[in-house]
């Protein structure tokens, strides 16, 4: 079963890298959001790191996910996280900048998924093949 964070990704729908899992804890004093990990090569690498406290996102205060979630999907591809965290005792301002994912080669994704290359059609290989197109 997938949670709502996972259907809801905005590293994949907004196509940006970001690199940390935040998560949402059941305390006595309220629900509260923490980094549970970064990946390595991510920007969040050295900005954040596994059991920071997320206290605003943006200007924002952060108590459940879904403010998280929904906070970063409305930022958008070119999006900015300005974070303030709370590490052990120590409050910190942290601002990460998510990289956008370059599009997919077709090309390269056709030929790795179902084996198909691809050329450009000249007028010479058309007339080969008897194609209704000089080009293309």
């Amino acid at each position: 079963m997938r949670q709502f964070p996972d259907l809801l990704s905005f590293e994949r729908i907004n196509r940006v890298v970001f690199g940390a899992r935040v998560s949402q804890r059941h305390a006595a004093d309220g629900d509260q959001l923490y980094v549970e990990s970064v990946r390595p090569g991510t920007p969040a690498v050295g900005k954040l790191v596994a059991g920071d406290r997320v206290l605003a996102l943006n200007g924002r205060e952060m108590k459940q996910i879904t403010d998280f979630t929904c906070t970063m999907l409305a930022a958008g591809p070119t999006a900015k996280a300005d974070m303030k965290i709370l590490r052990g005792q120590k409050e910190l301002a942290e601002a990460i900048a998510v990289l956008a994912k370059p599009k997919p080669d077709g090309k390269l994704l056709a030929q790795a998924l179902f084996g198909v290359t691809f050329r450009p059609v000249t007028p010479q290989l058309a007339q080969e093949l008897r194609l209704p197109l000089e080009k293309g």
